[in-house]
């Protein structure tokens, strides 16, 4: 930018210094064809016509040379308005990104740090408690929250440990049974036990909040520092890198953290939600099965889950905008 503006003005003032020069050339050439010389000499002009050359010549040249000076003045004064505007922008830029470089390397750090004692399941059925530490810790959290939230599949399908369980089940049952009244049951579910969306979002948020509740006090600072780490690049102003600062957000999570965030997210308050779904940041999760209910992407309306079809999508969209 320094550079072009700088050539500019050299070219403009080259332009209009050898464009005086040459009106003066011709000035003085026709000047010198069209006066009278003095009588008895060959040789000489009239020194009271030469003078009148002479102020003709300053006068027009001055003039110029006047209003050039207060052009260059004008521009090298909004060239360095912009050059100092582009500094400052490229500085808070600059700074902006060390920033978020610096944020996720700690959520990073706080990732691989998170330990505890989690209740594992194993193979042979029975359960016993393990301590672990990063992201095999937050795997296993992850499967035990969704065991002490999710219906069974087998035996007599009864609803277990949490009463938000049933909630979910006749919000469940009532997606995948409805045909004609069609998408409105996302809006408001007919019957006696009638839940809106908002209402099964709560209960959701809340019913994850304590489950998690034995590991709580390790998530809290990765929450909290995930939550500080998207406002922060959301109020970044003059840098046009922020979509990329998401997306590397959202690259350096793994799918047991894509799950865990989707429900601290759920539970949320109504804003950090909406910068959530707005910005897609969970869309990564690649299954509906790894979610605590495979109908609750519905919570997220704007997000568009990798697990989703174009079919899907569509619907989905249509609802959200109505």
């Amino acid at each position: 930018m320094k550079k072009k503006n700088s050539n500019s003005l050299t070219n403009i003032t080259l332009a209009v210094t050898w464009g005086s020069v040459l009106f003066t050339g011709i000035l003085i050439y026709l000047f010198a064809r069209r006066v009278p010389f003095p009588a008895g000499s060959s040789n000489m002009i009239d020194p009271a016509i030469f003078g009148q050359l002479g102020d003709v010549v300053g006068g027009i040249v001055g003039t110029a040379a006047g209003l050039l000076t207060m052009y260059l003045v004008l521009r090298t004064y909004h060239s360095q308005k912009d050059e100092l505007e582009a500094t400052q922008n490229a500085l808070y830029d600059q700074r902006a990104e060390t920033s978020v470089f610096a944020m996720l390397s700690t959520l990073r750090e706080i990732v691989n740090e998170t330990s505890g004692t989690v209740t594992v399941m194993y193979l042979d059925g029975h359960t016993g408690s393990s301590e672990m530490k990063g992201r095999e810790y937050i795997h296993n959290v992850r499967l035990d929250v969704k065991r002490n939230l999710a219906y069974p599949t087998g035996f007599n399908r009864e609803l277990m440990y949490n009463p938000a369980t049933l909630q979910f089940h006749i919000y469940f049952q009532s997606l995948t049974s409805l045909t004609s009244t069609g998408p409105r049951v996302l809006t408001k579910m007919p019957g006696p036990d009638s839940y809106t969306v908002d209402q099964v979002r709560t209960s959701t948020g809340q019913a994850f909040l304590t489950a998690l509740k034995p590991h709580y006090h390790n998530f809290d600072h990765y929450f909290r520092y995930f939550r500080n780490t998207l406002e922060y690049i959301a109020s970044i102003e003059y840098t046009e890198d922020k979509a990329r600062y998401f997306a590397l957000v959202t690259a350096q999570l793994s799918q047991d953290e894509l799950v865990m965030l989707f429900y601290y997210t759920i539970s949320a308050d109504t804003e950090f939600r909406a910068l959530v779904d707005d910005l897609g940041i969970l869309a990564p999760i690649l299954m509906p099965e790894a979610l605590f209910d495979p109908w609750h992407h519905w919570l997220l309306p704007k997000t568009r889950f990798k697990f989703l079809t174009n079919e899907e999508w569509d619907q989905k969209s249509k609802i959200s905008n109505t």
